[in-house]
């Protein structure tokens, strides 16, 4: 569908773009043939498919999965408006904004109108438009012409840093605006340890007490652009009860970037495990830490985000079917494809055995973390030659002792469950935000 060797013409007039959180980016025009670029997805037989050339990572957008958002390109494709997708300052308005490879950082949903509208006979009139402000683009009227389709980008000029690409991907001012789990996800980007480091748990992951009236405030001033602030705010300078929400949203995102997860909490008004949630919530700090500090390399990887969702999730939908806990884990099956991982279930007995208790669900999950944390590095190097660290499994089991029955546990492997101690953690390890174990 793409072509390379293709026509491009590159203007002489350096502008200046602007993102949500108010940074400037230098970026030159260039007119190329629609088919040249690289969008994260295109519309076939009015389905949104997925350009596999495109990096998943630049898009946060579930456009596929989203009717609104097809719907939103169809209608502008079906109504091509050309003075809106030429000059602005604004990165969300006008001309789709480019790599220098083409990859569409900034208008893929205005890049995908095109494709549609030019594929459709639909574009005739921005065409024109093109070709007749071709001059004060920059451009060659007769050089435009000899493009078939051809449309106007804005191209950076310098490379962008992480943080400055996550401004540009992220930026919808006057565009199409994310749903809450994108936003979520976008925000949790944006969050430092020491942010999280200000957290402080409490028996209902309640995020309105004074204790963590900072912490509301240091997360939305990471994510949130000046102007949008004052929506957060109440008239006394208090978070009202949106940016709470917003701050929950992030902080799930964080730790657990589960997208069944994050709507559960952001977008659905029916959440039957609210006891587990709370708790989620609670550890959510803690929990995107570790994360971090596994996918760096300091700590050995443990997939404890995805177990734990994996309980959560299906102690929702056992739920909803009326099952009880003890029913399900008791039942033997023969088919792998329906076979729950034994991680999750040590993690949805210890959910099912402290239901009705925040905190003890918080301080099960903190001391799984706190184990995983005493294994150590996998840099260091161990005196007797070896650095392996204990089973996961065998770490929740661990975890697990003072929160569940052992007989509960050993129904479920059939084998007894030993108590194992594990070693004193690290002098250097975190654990002063990790409130002490409820007895």
């Amino acid at each position: 569908m793409y072509q390379s060797a293709l026509k491009e013409l590159t203007g002489n007039a350096i502008s200046f773009v602007i993102t949500d959180d108010e940074k400037e980016f230098m970026v030159n025009s260039k007119i190329l043939d629609v088919s040249q670029l690289i969008p994260s997805h295109f519309i076939d037989n009015l389905e949104v498919v997925t350009n596999s050339a495109y990096p998943a990572e630049l898009q946060p957008r579930d456009r596929a999965n989203r009717l609104a958002m097809r719907e939103s390109a169809l209608k502008m494709a079906k109504n091509i408006r050309p003075a809106d997708l030429l000059s602005s300052r604004n990165l969300n308005q006008g001309a789709p904004a480019v790599r220098k490879d083409n990859v569409v950082l900034n208008g893929n949903g205005r890049v995908m109108a095109l494709l549609y509208a030019y594929n459709n006979g639909l574009a005739d009139n921005y065409k024109q438009e093109l070709i007749s402000q071709a001059p004060q683009l920059g451009f060659s009227v007769n050089d435009v012409m000899e493009i078939e389709n051809p449309v106007l980008v804005r191209v950076f000029l310098n490379d962008l840093s992480a943080a400055d690409l996550q401004s540009v991907i992220s930026s919808n001012a006057g565009g199409s605006k994310f749903s809450p789990t994108e936003q979520a996800k976008i925000d949790a980007e944006k969050i430092s340890d020491e942010i999280f480091g200000y957290y402080v748990p409490n028996d209902k992951g309640d995020l309105t007490t004074a204790d963590n009236q900072t912490f509301l405030a240091a997360v939305l001033n990471a994510v949130c652009t000046r102007a949008d602030l004052n929506a957060y705010l109440c008239n006394d300078g208090r978070i009202n009860s949106t940016g709470v929400i917003r701050v929950k949203n992030t902080l799930f995102a964080a730790a657990y970037n589960d997208d069944s997860q994050i709507s559960l909490m952001t977008e659905s008004t029916d959440n039957n495990i609210k006891n587990i949630s709370s708790a989620l919530l609670n550890v959510a700090p803690n929990v995107a830490k570790l994360v971090k500090r596994m996918n760096s390399g300091e700590l050995f990887q443990y997939n404890l985000s995805q177990a734990i969702i994996t309980a959560a999730n299906k102690i929702s939908a056992l739920r909803d079917e009326h099952t009880s806990v003890a029913s399900f884990l008791s039942t033997k099956t023969i088919f792998a494809v329906d076979e729950m991982a034994p991680e999750s279930k040590v993690i949805l007995a210890v959910f099912d055995a402290n239901k009705n208790s925040v905190l003890k669900i918080t301080d099960f999950i903190n001391a799984v973390i706190k184990n995983i944390y005493a294994q150590g590095s996998p840099n260091q190097t161990s005196l007797f030659g070896s650095n392996d660290p204990v089973k996961f499994l065998t770490l929740l089991k661990i975890s697990a002792v003072d929160f569940v029955l052992p007989s509960i546990l050993s129904d479920i492997f059939d084998t007894p469950v030993v108590t194992i101690k594990t070693e004193d953690i690290p002098a250097t390890v975190e654990t002063e935000k990790l409130p002490a174990t409820v007895e």
